[in-house]
C-alpha cells in the first residue's frame, strides 16, 4: 500500500518512470534498515557513556586526599576551605569514577574430557559427587549479558577461571571469541585465567572444588583491588552503579542474613559437600581470632571484594587456605568459605581497629606499649561508670546527597541499612543490629592489674586482647559510649588528637601496638602457625599503608614518622562498610513442573539480582530447554565478543537482502 502511494506521489510530479523505481527501492532500503536497528537494539541497554578503561590511571582516586579525616572524623564532606575551593567542590566532587574487575568460576561439566578426568578422580576419592555440581546449562553467556547489559560503564575487565584439562588444552566458553579486540581500547574485554595461573601450589591440579577455586582466585595477575565476584548462575535484572557494591566513603556493601546465623564450632557436625560445613569451619577460625560469636549468614549472591585485604586475610592464614586449595572436592576435609571469611573479616577488623584508634593509638599519649596510672586514670573518666546508652545517629539520614556529594552514583537499587560509621553491628539469638544499652564492668573488662593504683605501668596487650576479644561484650560496650562521646556524626571521639608526627622504629609500633592483632588463641587446638609466619603477619597491618605513604622506608628495621592520627583515620577508612538490602530471588530448580513456574516468577518480580540454582538430580532435558528459554528470553543482547554475534548479524543480511532482491539474486557470504 505504501509502495502504491509513493508511486502515485512521484507520479504527480511527473518524474521518470525509472527514476521512480530507483527512489521507491531506496526509500525501502532505508525504512527496512531502520526498522531492524531498531529491532536490534530493543533489549534495554544502559544508555551510559562507554569509557575508555585504558584511559583511565586509577580505578578509584580523589583529588584531595584531606577529605579522607574530615569524612572519619565528622561524617561530611564539607570543606572548611575559601568559598571558591567549596563552589569547585560542590561542581566537581573529591572522588573520580570506579571500576571493578569482574570475575568468574565455571566449569563446563558435560565436556567429555573434563567428565573422564572428574570421574577418574571422583573414584580413587570413594565420595558421591552430584552431577548438578558440575552441569552447565549456558548461563555464563547469559550473566554475562547480563553484566554488559546491566554494569557496562564500571567495568574494567571479565576474568573467567577456567579448568586446566590433563590433555594439555583448557576448558573455554565455545561462544567466546576469543580473537576479539575491543577497537576503542585495543583489549580484549573478557580474559581467560587458567587454574595454573592462579594456584600457588599447582601440585595440588586438578581440582574440582569451588571452594578450592574461591580461595586462589584473588590471585589472578595485574587484578584490579576493586572486584566483584559472580558464580555464573548470576545475574543482573536492574542498573546497578558502583554504590550497589563499594563506595571509598561508605566502603563495601555487604547483603547479610542476620536472621540465619552461622555458629561458632564444628563439635559433632559431619563433614558434608554442601557450604554450610566450610562456613562452621569458617567461623570457628575468626572466632578463634576475633572471639566465639555466631556470625550473620552472608547471601548467595555477587560479592564486592578486596585483592589487597584478601592477600591480607590469607597470610593470616596460610596453612588454612593451602589445605582447601589441596581438596579436589567438596567434602573431603573442612574448607573455608572465602566470601564468608572476607565479609566477616572486614567487619571484625572494622571494629578492632575502632578499639585500638581509642584505646591504644589515642590513650597511650607516649606510644610506650604501656597504659601509666595517668593514662588509665583518663581512660576511665572517659568511659565514665552509668549505664551506656546507644544515641541515635545521622550517619545514613541522607547518603544518596552525600555520594553525589562525592561525584559519586547514588545505589539504584540498595538500601543501606547500616554503616560500620556507627560501630559493631551485633547478631544474637534475635537478631538486631546493635544493642541499645550496656554496662561497662572495669573489674571484669580490664582486669585487677588495670584497675590497681599501685601499679605505675601495665602491658596494654594482654588487656587489650582480653576486653577485645576474650570477654568482647566489654569491647562492644566501649564503642558504643565512644560513639556516644563522637555525636550524631563521625568517629572523632576515637581518634588520636592532632599531633607533630613521632619518629620511632617500625618495630615499636609492631611490637607495641599491632602484635595483638596477630594473637593465636592459647586454646587453638590446631596451632601450626609458625614464628615466621606470626612475623610476617605481624607486619600486614602496616605495611600497606606505609609502603604506599613512605616509600623511602626500605627496611622494617629504619625508624619511620609515625602521624597517629593519621594512620587511625587511614585503617578506619580501609576497612568500612555497610550492609545493604536489595531485591534478590533464589531460584532452585528441583522438578520439571515446578522450574518454569519459578523461573516466571522471576519475570513477574523483576529483581535487582536473581540466582538460577541446579538442584535437579540426574540429566533432565525439559528443565535444561526451559532455563536456556528463559535465559533467551531474559537477555536477548548479545555481546560483540560472541561467535554468535556475527552469525545473527548475517542472518539479518540475508533476510534483508531476500525482501529487497529476492532469493534468485542471492550471493553467499
Amino acid at each position: 500500500m505504501f509502495s502504491l502511494k509513493l508511486k502515485r506521489t512521484l507520479k504527480m510530479i511527473l518524474l521518470p518512470k525509472s527514476v521512480i523505481i530507483f527512489l521507491s527501492l531506496t526509500l525501502m532500503c532505508t525504512t527496512y534498515i531502520l526498522s531492524i536497528t531498531t529491532l536490534y537494539n530493543t533489549v534495554e541497554n544502559p544508555g551510559f557513556s562507554i569509557l575508555d578503561h585504558k584511559q583511565i590511571n586509577s580505578p578509584f582516586s580523589c583529588k584531595d586526599s584531606t577529605w579522607i579525616e574530615k569524612w572519619i572524623s565528622t561524617g561530611t564532606l564539607e570543606s572548611t576551605e575559601s568559598t571558591d575551593s567549596k563552589n569547585n567542590l560542590k561542581n566537581q566532587g573529591p572522588c573520580d569514577r570506579i571500576l571493578f574487575d569482574i570475575v568468574y568460576t565455571w566449569v563446563n561439566g558435560s565436556e567429555d574430557n573434563y567428565k573422564i578426568m572428574r570421574e577418574t578422580y571422583k573414584n580413587k576419592s570413594g565420595l558421591n559427587i552430584p552431577e548438578h555440581y558440575y552441569r552447565d546449562y549456558d548461563e555464563l553467556r547469559y550473566s554475562i549479558r547480563s553484566v554488559e547489559t546491566f554494569f557496562k560503564d564500571y567495568i574494567n575487565k571479565i576474568y573467567i577461571i577456567v579448568t586446566d584439562l590433563e590433555n594439555g588444552t583448557m576448558q573455554f566458553p565455545s561462544w567466546l571469541n576469543t580473537d576479539w579486540i575491543n577497537p576503542v581500547t585495543g583489549d580484549s574485554r573478557i580474559e581467560i585465567v587458567k587454574h595454573t595461573d592462579i594456584f600457588t601450589d599447582i601440585t595440588v591440579l586438578p581440582t574440582f572444588n569451588s571452594l578450592a577455586i574461591e580461595s586462589q582466585m584473588m590471585n589472578i595477575p595485574n587484578l584490579l583491588n576493586q572486584v566483584i565476584y559472580f558464580n555464573d548462575d548470576l545475574f543482573l535484572g536492574k542498573h546497578l552503579t558502583p554504590s550497589d557494591f563499594w563506595t571509598p566513603l561508605y566502603g563495601h556493601v555487604f547483603h547479610l542474613e542476620p536472621q540465619l546465623l552461622v555458629q561458632p564450632d564444628l563439635d559433632g557436625l559431619p563433614i558434608k559437600a554442601g557450604e554450610w560445613y566450610a562456613l562452621y569451619h569458617t567461623n570457628k577460625l575468626l572466632s578463634e581470632k576475633f572471639g566465639y560469636r555466631h556470625r550473620a549468614y552472608v547471601s548467595h549472591s555477587t560479592h564486592a571484594l578486596s585483592t589487597l585485604i584478601s592477600k591480607e586475610i590469607v597470610a593470616e592464614w596460610p596453612e588454612e587456605f593451602h589445605e582447601t586449595s589441596s581438596h579436589r572436592f567438596r567434602g573431603q576435609l573442612a574448607d573455608i568459605h572465602t566470601t564468608f571469611l572476607f565479609t566477616h573479616y572486614v567487619i571484625e577488623k572494622h571494629r578492632e581497629t575502632l578499639l585500638k584508634s581509642f584505646l591504644i593509638w589515642k590513650m597511650d599519649k607516649n606510644h610506650n606499649g604501656h597504659w601509666e596510672l595517668s593514662e588509665r586514670k583518663e581512660i576511665l573518666r572517659t568511659l565514665g561508670t552509668e549505664e551506656v546508652h546507644r544515641i541515635e545517629r545521622k550517619t545514613l539520614n541522607n547518603y544518596t546527597k552525600t555520594l553525589n556529594d562525592a561525584n559519586l552514583f547514588h545505589p539504584y537499587e540498595t538500601s543501606y541499612s547500616w554503616s560500620s560509621m556507627d560501630g559493631y553491628p551485633i547478631w544474637d539469638s534475635n537478631p538486631r543490629f546493635y544493642y541499645t544499652k550496656c554496662n561497662i564492668d572495669f573489674d571484669l573488662c580490664f582486669g585487677k592489674d588495670f584497675m590497681d593504683n599501685n601499679n605505675n605501668s601495665v602491658p596494654i596487650n594482654k588487656i587489650f586482647r582480653m576486653l577485645a576479644f576474650d570477654k568482647y561484650q566489654c569491647g562492644d560496650c566501649i564503642i558504643t559510649r565512644v560513639l556516644s562521646l563522637s555525636g550524631e556524626l563521625g568517629l572523632e571521639a576515637f581518634l588520636p588528637e592532632p599531633s607533630p608526627s613521632i619518629v620511632e622504629q617500625n618495630n615499636n609500633l609492631t611490637d607495641n601496638n599491632l602484635k595483638v592483632n596477630n594473637r593465636k588463641d592459647n586454646n587453638r587446638k590446631n596451632n601450626k602457625t609458625k614464628d615466621n609466619n606470626i612475623k610476617g603477619n605481624n607486619l600486614k597491618d602496616n605495611v600497606d599503608y606505609y609502603n604506599t605513604t613512605h616509600s623511602n622506608n626500605s627496611s622494617f628495621h629504619e625508624k619511620t614518622t609515625i602521624n597517629y592520627r593519621e594512620y587511625a583515620v587511614n585503617e578506619i577508612s580501609r576497612f568500612n562498610y555497610a550492609i545493604g538490602q536489595i531485591s534478590f530471588s533464589f531460584v532452585m530448580l528441583k522438578y520439571s513442573h515446578q522450574s518454569w513456574y519459578e523461573l516466571n516468577k522471576i519475570m513477574n518480580k523483576n529483581p535487582s539480582i536473581f540466582c538460577i540454582n541446579d538442584d535437579v538430580d540426574g540429566n533432565n532435558p525439559i528443565i535444561k530447554k526451559y532455563v536456556k528459554k528463559f535465559l533467551k528470553l531474559y537477555f536477548r543482547q548479545d555481546n560483540e565478543y560472541e561467535l554468535d554475534a556475527w552469525e545473527w548479524k548475517k542472518s539479518l543480511w540475508r533476510k534483508f537482502r531476500d525482501s529487497v532482491f529476492g532469493q534468485e539474486t542471492r550471493i553467499n557470504i
